[in-house]
């Protein structure tokens, strides 16, 4: 089950990926959070607290959590706004246990579960692949 900060960090992270609050808007007041998720203000800190630190809020006095521009925070949200007319294809799931190769390609511990697969990224238009990348992560993130 997730903290309670996390669902709040990932709801605040949902507005900002999908541009509901875009660039130098301000996020949902801290009151507003703790009311729509009946929290107290320690998670809801926590949250904010989080998107400092990775430097894609900046706190304003009498203001609120005002969204960094992309390139200032350089966190790229989505490959969709690098190319939007292209769509992702995965495949190859599998859960595997980390070798002694894959932990220096990786950073992984050996002997770590671990969940992987492929993505191939196609342009819809010129009907061709561009990008393969193969992912990694640990198994108990996968089932959040």
């Amino acid at each position: 089950m997730d903290k309670k900060w996390e669902i709040v960090f990932d709801y605040l992270m949902h507005l900002i990926r999908e541009n509901k609050v875009g660039a130098g808007e301000v996020l949902p007041s801290q009151n507003m959070l703790k009311t729509k998720f009946k929290y107290s203000e320690q998670p809801i800190r926590m949250a904010f607290n989080k998107l400092i630190e990775l430097k894609i809020v900046k706190a304003v006095n009498g203001k609120g959590y005002v969204v960094q521009d992309k390139i200032k925070n350089n966190l790229l949200f989505s490959f969709r706004e690098l190319f939007p007319n292209s769509t992702n294809t995965y495949y190859d799931l599998k859960e595997i246990l980390i070798t002694e190769e894959l932990s220096k390609k990786t950073n992984f511990y050996v002997g770590s579960k671990v969940v992987h697969f492929k993505c191939l990224r196609k342009n819809k238009t010129l009907k061709k692949s561009f990008f393969i990348k193969k992912v990694w992560f640990q198994k108990t993130y996968a089932m959040i």
